[in-house]
């Protein structure tokens, strides 16, 4: 029994294996070592385009750091494979099987079925999320885009929380119909690539979206990746961010943004606290009531003087009544305009602030100085908010929500220039 046989035999007695976009994945033992291997579906092994695509493919993955790409190659060939330097050009693939470079690899689905509230410790997400981004802009550096990033087509070494790719969907661009390709997943893939055929990095955006929905319904979605989500899964390209650059960014400048608001929120707990605190400590003054004794001879009645009591209460409860209502409308006329004043003031301020980061040289320079940037420009922003709130009178609950949506409108105006 060769070697594609022994293989293809203990394939058919361990089961089905775990389901891939592209077939499914399962750990067989054979010549004393394990080996884990794909079988390719049957409706695309046979196919002359695909075969060639997935030798670009696995030529391709030899180029891609080791720590995030999964090597592979034909059964046939694992004989000539192993007498190879792992970066020697890599054989020709067998046309239904590959066998996966050493190792013991989970897809993230996987993972999440065996142990769901990994995603509950702390940073699972944002370090996934950040070595995804730092993956994908890789791959867009070669004009590689994985194009479906579903749980079932990223990987981890066992043990290890290090996201990998396996195989990548634009090599398969024109030689097999994406919604062939992507049968099972087509909901995880953007709609111009289905409809149109269309590939940018837009559809990894789109494609990164949907992987990070799935991931909070096993935990609670934070504001900042909420927004984020649903701006990167636009069914409209132009509407979603152009680059994975530009969500990272996105990313950073809203998660800032929650911390802002946080610290906001927090510095308004505890001024009521100290002036609650204060407040119940500071002893109660009562006002003692000097009380004049009548004189004696004092008989006359009042009604005989022409006091009516019933008119005479009334026309002072009508005026109390009138004076409220007034005073009301009054109030409310001011607490427009200084919200007015706030607005002009702050819109003027912030776009100042703004324009340290959002602009061509911070945008396409270096990741952690634009950061740094940003963090910068929050503590600048909250300095004004405070400020410009003392100044106007507002509650800081009000002109906190203001600020909030004057950034929000001016990022993404400056953003889209």
């Amino acid at each position: 029994m060769n070697f594609e046989e022994l293989i293809k035999s203990k394939a058919a007695s361990s089961g089905q294996g775990t389901p891939l976009p592209f077939g499914q994945m399962m750990r067989l033992q054979a010549q004393g070592k394990w080996l884990q291997v794909v079988r390719l579906r049957e409706d695309l092994s046979p196919q002359l385009p695909f075969q060639k695509a997935l030798q670009a493919d696995q030529q391709a993955a030899l180029s891609l750091p080791g720590r995030s790409q999964i090597r592979f190659c034909g059964i046939a060939d694992m004989s000539e494979l192993e007498q190879k330097d792992s970066h020697d050009a890599a054989p020709e693939s067998d046309a239904n099987w590959l066998v996966l470079e050493q190792g013991c690899f989970l897809s993230l689905e996987q993972l999440l079925k065996e142990n769901p509230a990994i995603v509950a410790s702390p940073s699972f997400i944002d370090n996934l999320t950040e070595s995804l981004f730092n993956l994908l802009e890789q791959l867009h550096e070669k004009h590689i885009y994985q194009l479906c990033l579903s749980p079932s087509n990223v990987f981890v070494r066992k043990g290890e929380l290090q996201p990998m790719l396996l195989m990548h969907g634009s090599f398969y661009k024109g030689k097999v119909a994406a919604d062939q390709l992507y049968r099972d997943q087509t909901d995880e893939v953007a709609p111009e690539v289905l409809s149109e055929g269309h590939v940018d990095s837009r559809s990894d955006v789109y494609a990164l979206g949907k992987l990070l929905d799935y991931l909070f319904t096993f935990s609670s979605q934070p504001i900042a990746y909420k927004k984020l989500i649903k701006k990167a899964t636009s069914t409209v390209p132009e509407d979603r961010y152009n680059t994975i650059g530009d969500m990272r960014r996105a990313l950073v400048w809203k998660k800032n943004c929650s911390k802002m608001m946080m610290a906001l929120v927090a510095a308004v707990v505890i001024s009521c606290g100290i002036f609650i605190g204060i407040d119940s400590m500071t002893p109660e003054t009562q006002d003692m009531e000097y009380v004049k004794p009548a004189p004696e001879d004092a008989d006359e009645d009042l009604l005989d003087s022409g006091f009516d009591p019933e008119s005479e209460l009334g026309s002072r409860r009508d005026s109390a009544l009138n004076f409220t209502v007034k005073d009301a409308q009054q109030i409310a006329a001011y607490e427009a305009k200084a919200e007015s004043i706030f607005r002009k003031r702050f819109a003027i301020q912030a776009e100042k602030i703004l324009i340290q980061a959002y602009n061509k040289k911070s945008m396409n320079g270096d990741e952690k100085q634009f950061m740094n940037i940003a963090q910068n420009m929050t503590a600048e922003l909250l300095k004004v908010q405070q400020e410009l709130t003392e100044l106007s009178g507002l509650s800081d609950a009000k002109t906190q929500k203001i600020a909030a949506e004057i950034v929000d409108e001016l990022t993404e105006n400056m953003k889209n220039k």
